[in-house]
């Protein structure tokens, strides 16, 4: 099965669902590979991994990629620009916005199964097969793709991969390399090879589970998948009014060095690291509320792991520490393990609450809890009121060790004084919603895509989504689009006032319909435009001088917009400083309540007339940008 989102990942942990699933055989001829005894030459002795469905799938003409060149991608790379920019939508981060910037990519993935299939068929290998496998590509190609300008790398570091391409992408950020860092990691199953090779070096779990903690333990399951998610400094996430889902207190990264073999863990290594990590966190163990372990159910991994965690947390503390692993969920997915509990810490952070772990009873004997001082969530267990402090543990089988300190993400987000250009989410979302309480219209509802065909789907999509909205949610999902979402060629723009008349022109645009264009008054029509990729300049306003004056003038926009009013209201404010005359008594309902400035006459004074023109342009320029047009420059009188 597939999870495409952070919420359905959370009712898969909250309902305690196993996403292992039978190895299918589109793969390969999986029974022909099978045999219960590992030591078989050409065999493995595992039925079952965590795979994706349609992994073949790719939509090449989104990122710009020949059909050709596309057949020789490996699937890691196709999946790392999906997630990619399913990750910019979801965190309300425009492309334009990190082209813009410096963005570095730090992706954390191993072995290409995908590439050494086709170095095996001379036959098949051309000109794109070499990019199409390359580790470093996978970073790579989403710079390129995307157009981002920073650093851009591919992270090996085996399991522990994705948890030091967070750790060398919050570097990035705090030296000042990067404004935007995009950390992730991905994982594909598409050779048979890698199973009998961990098979044979007693790595696999031939029951199919991670039996985390558990007493059965007795292997790691092998997944694929990807995940990414994008970073900036805290404070310029705040100045911007940015979505912040989760907060990276530190990060540390080490190495076993000599062990009784390479693949064999250290646990004094692993404590010395978290203990690092906290003392960069400026956290006590006792602060410390879970850990997300990597847990991949092997009896010495486990083992080496827990003590780890006891030395540097649970035994110096007096309440036990909470302990659990997504592995029991998902499966190991290797390079991009680190993703999936990632997640979770930062989805557990975000609602207050501890999913249970999946553990296969009873509890190792090798583990004694109560003298580590530690607890395994079994059930959902809520956090402390407050800010709660986790850790992330990450381990790779050639001694590489990673950990994250992550926080509680704060509550209230603070509004710059002025809206920038790429700001969109919570801020977007949230004028979306006073909108819908007002008599204004809300704002059009920007439906976007690469193509014809693709804009027509997509319009069926948000036709379904919207058929049950209440108009605040109709006015969140609008503008949304306007600030969240990037723009693409094919753009439709539509005008509808409840979200009855929305679903009903989606559903005209969604079956082939005619458009029906938006009348000057009425805002309940739909423009479909095609532009130029390249058409990224912003419009320049040219406004009038006195000669267009007119009693009355503003007014109407004062009462319904609420941006407009917040903006004469601070002109007013300045104005004040200058003149005691009020310039707000102009805006008010009643003619006697309007005071000095209320005939024809008055308007015509240089002081009085100017700075209201003043007043009412700027307004009228952020009334547009709320609306979604980027403002170049304009000029006045």
């Amino acid at each position: 099965m597939s999870i495409r989102t952070p919420e359905t990942f959370w009712r898969t942990l909250t309902d305690r669902r196993v996403t292992i699933r039978p190895i299918a055989d589109e793969r390969w001829n999986h029974p022909a590979m099978y045999h219960p005894n590992p030591e078989t030459i050409s065999k493995t002795n595992v039925l079952q991994a965590g795979m994706i469905a349609g992994i073949d799938q790719f939509d090449s003409g989104f990122f710009a990629i020949s059909a050709r060149e596309a057949n020789q991608l490996d699937p890691q790379q196709r999946m790392a620009l999906e997630v990619v920019y399913e990750a910019t939508e979801h965190g309300g981060i425009r492309l334009d916005r990190l082209s813009r910037g410096t963005t570095g990519v730090f992706f954390g993935l191993s072995m290409s199964e995908y590439c050494a299939m086709a170095f095996a068929r001379p036959e098949v290998v051309d000109r794109y097969s070499n990019t199409g496998g390359a580790a470093a590509i996978a970073a790579n190609r989403i710079s390129h793709a995307f157009d981002l300008h920073g650093p851009s790398m591919a992270i090996d570091t085996a399991c522990s991969s994705t948890v030091v391409a967070l750790h060398q992408a919050c570097t990035a950020l705090q030296s000042g390399e990067c404004d935007f860092a995009i950390a992730g990691g991905v994982n594909a199953l598409v050779s048979v090879g890698p199973f009998i090779g961990f098979s044979k070096a007693g790595m696999m779990s031939p029951t199919g589970r991670c039996h985390v903690f558990s007493e059965k333990a007795d292997g790691y399951v092998r997944s694929e998948g990807a995940g990414a998610m994008i970073l900036r400094r805290l404070d310029q996430a705040l100045a911007d009014g940015d979505e912040i889902h989760g907060v990276i207190r530190a990060t540390a990264v080490n190495n076993d060095g000599h062990t009784q073999g390479i693949a064999l863990p250290s646990s004094a290594a692993q404590a010395r690291l978290i203990t690092t990590a906290l003392e960069r966190a400026e956290l006590d163990p006792e602060q410390i509320a879970y850990v997300e372990a990597h847990g991949t159910g092997t009896q010495a991994g486990d083992g080496v792991e827990c003590a780890a965690i006891a030395a540097a947390i649970g035994q110096k503390r007096d309440a036990p520490c909470l302990v659990g692993s997504v592995k029991g969920n998902v499966g190991h997915l290797e390079a991009a393990a680190g993703m999936p509990g990632l997640i979770k810490t930062i989805e557990a952070l975000k609602r207050g609450v501890v999913p249970p772990t999946v553990v296969t009873p009873p509890f190792s004997s090798r583990l004694d809890f109560e003298e580590l001082n530690l607890r395994v969530v079994t059930e959902e267990t809520p956090l402390p009121t407050g800010v709660a402090y986790m850790g992330v543990n990450s381990f790779g089988f050639g001694g590489t060790n990673a950990h994250a300190v992550l926080q509680t993400p704060p509550d209230v987000v603070r509004r710059p004084a002025r809206q920038t250009a790429g700001q969109a989410t919570r801020q977007a979302t949230r004028q979306a919603t006073r909108q819908a309480d007002t008599p204004e219209a809300p704002p059009p509802l920007v439906v976007t895509a690469r193509s014809a065909a693709a804009l027509q789907e997509l319009a069926g999509q948000y036709r379904d989504t919207l058929e049950s909205a209440t108009p605040a949610q109709y006015a969140a999902v609008a503008g949304a689009t306007l600030h969240r979402r990037s723009w693409h060629p094919h753009r439709l723009f539509l005008a509808a006032r409840t979200p009855q008349e929305a679903v009903a022109r989606l559903a005209q645009v969604s079956t082939g319909g005619k458009l029906v264009k938006a009348s000057a008054g009425r805002g309940d029509g739909a423009v479909h435009l095609e532009v130029a990729a390249d058409t990224e300049l912003a419009p320049a306003f040219v406004f009038n001088g006195n000669g267009a004056l007119w009693h009355g003038m503003g007014r109407d926009l004062f009462k319904r917009s609420r941006t407009a009013r917040r903006v004469i209201e601070e002109v007013d404010a300045a104005w004040r400083r200058l003149e005691p005359r009020p310039l707000i008594d102009y805006f008010a309902d009643d003619e006697a309540d309007a005071g000095p400035v209320s005939s024809v006459q008055e308007l015509g004074r240089a002081d009085v007339g100017q700075p209201l023109l003043f007043a009412i342009q700027i307004a009228i320029l952020r009334e547009l940008e709320d609306r979604g047009i980027r403002v170049g420059a304009a000029v006045g009188h």
